[in-house]
């Protein structure tokens, strides 16, 4: 696919992360949220990544980094999980204006992790999700398949080829029997940036970081990869198994590598070997430049 749009420059600033940075007193907290400004023909565009799991902490990070977040034009959720929509709902009737909330049309299912032999609910924690949402002039817009959603901002839509991974994930049918998730509403966006390529955000990589990178590019039509940003949930993998998936992402040759939250301390420990001064973790108040 072809991106409508090119951006000329792009700042993230990280709101919501595991870990707070020493800067403005913020709050680290499990969970992702960035505040995406864009520039596009000498138009400015707003849009926020997931809103973490609490909105306190959420609009707090964001007075303390003055984010003016009245500004945004969109909000996109990256899959139905808690620490990536539990500030949502807070932060809705914190805007109090007519918004876009673009997300998997499976965003809304009862998500639940299994451990030890017992089910945890995951899923956005807030009852009847979806009327407070509308009431509080959330706009739905529903999306399966990619689409660019903002000048030089694409899904990936659904990742058809997915990783396998250790933890087992279950949710609740229509019909009230559990299934597994096969994480169908897992999707991360691409930043086309002038004379630097794609950038990719995700926000948990439940897909694989692997299938996601792939499939982004093969989006992309032969646009070169910058770099990836989010989390890659790499916690729970062996150390040969990160050693091969760092590998693989070697082979993308991306400029940046970003991650924090789901991707366990060991993990990036590996990448920040094979990465070098391309790796940077994340933390709430970093901003990243483009």
């Amino acid at each position: 696919m072809k991106f409508k749009g090119e951006i000329s420059s792009i700042k993230i600033t990280t709101l919501f992360e595991n870990k707070a940075g020493k800067e403005n007193k913020v709050l680290g907290q499990h969970g992702i949220s960035f505040f995406i400004e864009m520039t596009v023909n000498n138009e400015k565009h707003y849009l926020i990544f997931d809103t973490g799991q609490k909105s306190d902490t959420l609009l707090k990070n964001a007075e303390l980094l003055d984010v003016n977040l009245k500004n945004s034009e969109m909000i996109f959720l990256s899959h139905c999980h808690y620490d990536h929509t539990g500030g949502l709902v807070g932060l809705l009737e914190f805007l109090n204006q007519d918004i876009v909330v673009t997300a998997h049309p499976e965003v809304f299912k009862e998500a639940y992790k299994e451990k030890d032999g017992k089910l945890y609910y995951v899923g956005i924690p807030d009852k009847d999700p979806e009327e407070k949402i509308v009431k509080n002039k959330g706009k739905l817009d529903f999306l399966k398949e990619p689409l660019e959603i903002m000048p030089g901002v694409m899904t990936t839509g659904e990742i058809h080829q997915k990783a396998v991974f250790p933890t087992k994930r279950v949710y609740k049918t229509s019909e009230g029997n559990y299934v597994e998730d096969t994480m169908k509403d897992d999707v991360s966006l691409m930043f086309n940036i002038k004379d630097k390529g794609i950038l990719i955000i995700t926000g948990c990589s439940h897909s694989g970081i692997i299938e996601i990178v792939e499939q982004s590019m093969n989006l992309a039509e032969g646009k070169n990869l910058y770099g990836i940003i989010g989390g890659f949930h790499l916690l729970n993998k062996k150390e040969d198994e990160v050693k091969d998936i760092s590998k693989k992402l070697a082979k993308f040759n991306p400029k940046k590598l970003i991650t924090g939250h789901c991707t366990g301390f060991d993990a990036m420990c590996i990448l920040k070997q094979d990465f070098k001064e391309k790796f940077e973790d994340l933390y709430v108040g970093k901003i990243i430049e483009v």
